[in-house]
């Protein structure tokens, strides 16, 4: 006669099923997320390539902001060096359709004007006479004594609760609520002016002068 499982047979194999679903999680979390930090530096990279062919075509200028429009639609769509998707970092919520905001909630660029200028004024000694402010904002490579030590895109976040990244980001202070933010496993990929993408934590962030930082659950951080 066949046989069948009993109740108890039953509820011991979906506890069993759901103990190994219980371990297997966050071990699948963790891979997801290092996935994410992954693609999100190989985005930081190309990001730069993008600023390396504007530079090689606008006089060794990288851009910032052109008039009043983000890297996203200057580098993305209006001169196409890149894709506008670079931008976003699979992290966070992307604004990644063809409308408006998804220029604006990006991966953050240095917004150096931010505050009257006055972080950049303060460590030109240390990195460099570099800004130019004529009509949009611009970064002259020949100014720049220390590019392999001066960050130009970051990762940021706002710090309201919306999953968004910030497109401006400036030491000083937030920027629209959000600045650069350890979104892979207290991490923050940074992408520098000589090209290459590395990863830093808050404690770096402070050094280099940050103010606050937005943690992976979108709270700002005082650094002071």
């Amino acid at each position: 006669m066949k046989k069948h499982f009993t109740l108890i047979e039953l509820l011991v194999v979906i506890a069993i099923i759901a103990i190994l679903a219980s371990m297997l999680l966050p071990a699948l979390a963790k891979a997801r997320n290092k996935a994410h930090a992954i693609t999100c530096t190989n985005q930081h990279k190309q990001l730069m390539l993008a600023e390396q062919l504007y530079s090689s075509d606008y006089n060794n200028m990288m851009v910032c902001n052109y008039p009043s429009e983000p890297p996203a639609y200057v580098l993305g769509d209006q001169l196409q060096y890149c894709s506008y998707k670079e931008f976003h970092c699979p992290t966070i919520q992307a604004y990644n359709q063809p409308t408006y905001t998804y220029r604006w909630y990006t991966i953050g660029v240095f917004y150096g004007v931010w505050n009257n200028m006055a972080w950049y004024n303060a460590n030109k000694s240390r990195f460099g006479t570099f800004l130019v402010n004529n009509g949009g904002v611009y970064y002259n490579l020949a100014g720049l004594t220390k590019p392999s030590e001066t960050m130009i895109f970051m990762d940021t976040q706002r710090s309201n609760g919306s999953n968004i990244g910030e497109w401006a980001c400036c030491p000083d202070d937030l920027v629209e609520t959000g600045s650069i933010s350890t979104l892979h496993n207290d991490l923050a990929n940074v992408s520098w002016f000589d090209g290459h993408a590395s990863s830093i934590k808050s404690g770096q962030a402070k050094d280099y002068g940050f103010k606050y930082y937005v943690n992976a659950v979108g709270t700002a951080v005082n650094l002071q």
